[in-house]
């Protein structure tokens, strides 16, 4: 049944539970900020990551990766973390996996321009981000 008030086209007032909450929306926001973007220059793949490399983010970076190197066949790969703002460190092994995979694929993939603390992390994985 119909309220009156929703009868003559008015809106009912919002209840408390339906109030914009300020945390969700920051989160809705960064996560529209975050992803991964795949181009290629000259010849290299580049997949650049863009915010946050949670789980379900490594995953799919994972199962891209696997597919650019294995699939595609692309011989050269350069992950750009330039803009990568945070990385769950046990997800980290998705880099080590590419690179396992592209070596033996004889490919290459190069990590590249990660920030300070995402750099000392991967080093710590026995990787490197240069620059």
């Amino acid at each position: 049944m119909h309220s009156e008030g929703a009868r003559h086209g008015q809106m009912s007032p919002m209840k408390a539970s339906q109030e914009p909450n300020p945390t969700t929306q920051a989160e809705s926001r960064r996560r529209a900020r975050s992803g991964i973007v795949v181009s290629r220059f000259q010849g290299t793949v580049v997949v650049s990551i863009h915010g946050d490399l949670d789980g379900p983010r490594a995953d799919d970076l994972g199962y891209l990766l696997s597919d650019l190197i294995d699939g595609q066949g692309n011989r050269s790969l350069i992950v750009d973390l330039r803009d990568a703002t945070a990385v769950d460190p046990a997800r980290l092994d998705v880099f080590t996996a590419a690179e396992a995979q592209a070596r033996r694929r004889g490919a290459t993939l190069r990590l590249k321009y990660a920030p300070a603390p995402l750099n000392d992390a991967l080093r710590q994985q026995g990787l490197n981000a240069a620059d």
